[in-house]
């Protein structure tokens, strides 16, 4: 028996090189962004609390954090929570297993906080203050939250634990990266970072691990940087204008940035950069079940499947 021959059909486009902008100037300016279940989008935002989608960001809706909060910067999802940073008295960041419904305090820190990350088991949360103190606010089950010791005169903006690696990082001003083989270390145990990552430069604003390339890559002032130590850092890209997240998205590097900049890379080294429709800065990126989300001021949300 023989059968008709099939045409074969080859995708002409994959997430990441086609954008088209769904959001809305009411939002305001939107930060971090994080996914939880497929579609499930939270978002960041200057004088709101956050905002929450459930149809990949084609609309939005306001969450309550707070009594207080105006400002939300750094979103993550880990332990069927969202985690958000806040500029609320002391820094404070709330947790919520609800979908931002209601909140609960995680921990509050007398320095300003940044990105939240999660990965491999383990919330790291950048905080710190400009020319001073740096240091990582971390969970390993998004309940009890610890602080590590000061990574010096360096304000973390962002960090990561990799557990194939067995190592943690942590960087932010002037390229200042710190690491430590093993899980963050904690300054109640007499614990320390290891030494200093080299090869970086600029504000690193974010980090992203790929699993499947063994590789991190760092959004940074000056550009995008790679490693698959996260001890010696390569510059894969010089950018004029600042990167300020990147995340893995199923099978791609997507890095977002001011004046509306978007590269992508399928092996962190060679990166090209896509036409995004806007001018605004881009400060989140998230992939959600074959969707990528970006966000930025004026309500900028661009999406790309």
């Amino acid at each position: 028996m023989s059968f008709p021959l099939m045409p074969m059909i080859i995708p002409t486009s994959r997430p990441g090189i086609s954008w088209e902008d769904i959001g809305n100037p009411a939002y305001g300016d939107l930060r971090m962004v994080a996914s939880d279940v497929p579609g499930s989008i939270m978002a960041g935002a200057e004088n709101y609390d956050v905002l929450y989608s459930s149809d990949y960001g084609s609309t939005f809706s306001t969450k309550n954090v707070a009594a207080g909060v105006t400002t939300t910067y750094g979103v993550g999802f880990g332990f069927g929570k969202f985690v958000v940073t806040t500029e609320l008295g002391l820094s404070t960041a709330y947790a919520s297993s609800d979908e931002g419904d209601t909140w609960a305090t995680a921990f509050t820190g007398a320095l300003d906080n940044h990105s939240v990350t999660f990965n491999d088991g383990y919330f790291v949360v950048g905080t710190g203050i400009e020319n001073g103190d740096g240091f990582v606010y971390f969970s390993s089950d998004g309940v009890l939250w610890r602080a590590s010791p000061s990574t010096g005169n360096n304000s973390v903006q962002c960090g990561i634990y990799v557990g194939t690696l067995n190592r943690t990082f942590a960087c932010g001003i002037s390229g200042q990266g710190k690491y430590r083989d093993n899980v963050p270390p904690y300054s109640g145990n007499g614990d320390t970072w290891t030494a200093s990552a080299l090869g970086l430069t600029g504000i690193v604003y974010n980090v992203a691990w790929s699993e499947t390339l063994g590789l991190a890559v760092c959004a940074s002032s000056t550009g995008i940087f790679r490693s698959s130590s996260m001890i010696s850092w390569t510059q894969s890209l010089v950018t004029t204008s600042a990167m300020r997240a990147v995340a893995w998205c199923g099978d791609v590097f997507v890095a977002v940035g001011l004046a509306g900049k978007i590269y992508t890379s399928t092996d962190g080294a060679s990166w090209t950069e896509r036409t995004s429709g806007t001018t605004e800065d881009l400060y989140g990126v998230v992939y959600s079940n074959g969707t990528i989300i970006a966000t930025g001021d004026n309500g900028t949300v661009l999406r790309s499947s």
